[in-house]
């Protein structure tokens, strides 16, 4: 069996080869960038709800957290999701039934 280096097999192959090896390549760089993209968007989820789950557990009133949660401008994660409900609970709190 002959020796052949990377460079050359890929250099002595078919336009055709090569332009499918190319798309390989490219498609495998944009994989690993997408990969890498989810992974920080998902690290940084996880701290967001984090950060959101303790400063639920250590308030003692849902109408402080209501508060804070109405207050921040740039909701994510749990605390986006929460407003309605903790919404919802204060009115239901104060109805009489």
């Amino acid at each position: 069996m002959n020796e052949h280096s990377l460079m050359e097999l890929i250099l002595d192959a078919s336009p055709v080869v090569q332009g499918v090896m190319l798309i390989l390549l490219l498609m495998s760089i944009m994989a690993w960038a997408i990969t890498f993209a989810k992974s920080y968007q998902i690290r940084k989820a996880a701290a967001e709800a984090k950060a959101f789950d303790d400063v639920f557990w250590q308030t003692t009133e849902l109408t402080q957290l209501y508060n804070q949660v109405a207050n921040d401008e740039d909701k994510r994660g749990s605390a986006r999701f929460s407003k309605p409900v903790l919404k919802n609970s204060s009115i239901l709190r104060n109805k009489v039934f």
